[in-house]
């Protein structure tokens, strides 16, 4: 399963350059986060509400729930799989995650 999500430059450059592991994100989705899945993070700009172009394809290869996350949310250990530049970002649709 793959998942698209927004993600914000300063988490964004931290994943991209592999000091930043990790995802914490809202247990929201159906069906859940696994291990295998992939998460299609997408750079966001908060500022200008517009994403930026750039994408990471990344790997869940473990999912933490329970303590000590908080209810409702849970914590993904990541793996870049590959980056992608889009130099129009703004021509396809994405979800609002």
């Amino acid at each position: 399963m793959t998942h698209e999500l927004k993600t914000w430059p300063v988490y964004f450059q931290q994943v991209r350059f592999r000091t930043k592991t990790f995802e914490v994100r809202r247990d929201d989705r159906t069906p859940p986060y696994a291990e295998g899945d992939a998460l299609f993070l997408r750079e966001w700009n908060p500022v200008i509400s517009r994403y930026t172009g750039d994408s990471l394809l990344v790997g869940v290869t473990l999912v933490v729930r329970g303590d000590p996350m908080p209810a409702g949310y849970c914590a993904m250990q990541i793996v870049v799989l590959r980056e992608f530049c889009d130099p129009y970002p703004e021509d396809h649709g994405g979800s609002d995650d």
